[in-house]
């Protein structure tokens, strides 16, 4: 019998020979637990599953119901903005495409078309009326009206008109906050997604906000709500 036999030789004081069962070897010890960055001390394991990606989720602002939570994949608009759209995309395709295709008509008439200035207008109008319809016609396809039953009424949404005072010299401003297809700015009619919509919107009455703009930070204070 040999050592390689799981036994061990050892020999007593007396010369006797006793037999002592060896010990069975220690395992390792387990490896501290991996991280997500491929574990302690470095070492990457082929065997750790990949954390799962979280999907993103929707989230509603503050001051508006579950209802809005697909505001993002929407046009949104007020009723006035929807009838305004319809309006000016039904001059466009009636009276004005007429107008234009009258234009590139007489224009022919002057002879090279090469050095046409006048086709080459008409030309160019006609390219912005095509574009301006194929526009419309894409945002009224996935338009939607926000009606008062899905918002707070006390707090900044789409049809809100808002008065707002600089803190630092008083100054009133009023805008009313519309859909990003049908904002006006030279009429106080701004988008939910422009800085200022952003701010105000889902806000109550009272509250300070500040807005980033190119000649600094601006602070507001909201004074009134109407719709």
């Amino acid at each position: 019998m040999t050592p390689d036999d799981g036994l061990a030789y050892n020999r007593s004081p007396r010369g006797k020979v006793r037999l002592r069962v060896a010990s069975p070897p220690k395992k390792a010890a387990a490896s501290p637990a991996l991280n997500r960055e491929g574990g302690a001390g470095g070492g990457a394991s082929k065997d750790v599953a990949k954390p799962r990606k979280s999907r993103p989720r929707t989230t509603l602002r503050e001051g508006a119901s579950p209802l809005m939570a697909e505001r993002e994949r929407e046009v949104l608009l007020t009723a006035e903005g929807l009838q305004r759209l319809e309006q000016e995309l039904e001059e466009l395709k009636s009276s004005k495409r007429r107008e234009v295709a009258e234009r590139i008509k007489v224009a022919r008439e002057f002879g090279d078309l090469s050095e046409n200035s006048e086709y080459e207008a008409a030309k160019n109008e006609q390219a912005f009326v095509e574009g301006r319809i194929l526009a419309l016609e894409n945002v009224l396809r996935s338009a939607r009206i926000v009606q008062d039953s899905e918002i707070d009424p006390h707090r900044v949404n789409i049809g809100t008109t808002v008065t707002l005072r600089n803190l630092e010299s008083s100054e009133l401003v009023v805008y009313t906050i519309v859909g990003s297809s049908e904002a006006d700015p030279l009429h106080d009619r701004i988008s939910y997604e422009c800085p200022v919509g952003q701010a105000v919107f889902g806000q109550p009455t009272g509250s300070k906000i500040e807005v980033r703009s190119p000649g600094g930070l601006v602070k507001y204070e909201i004074v009134a709500l109407k719709r």
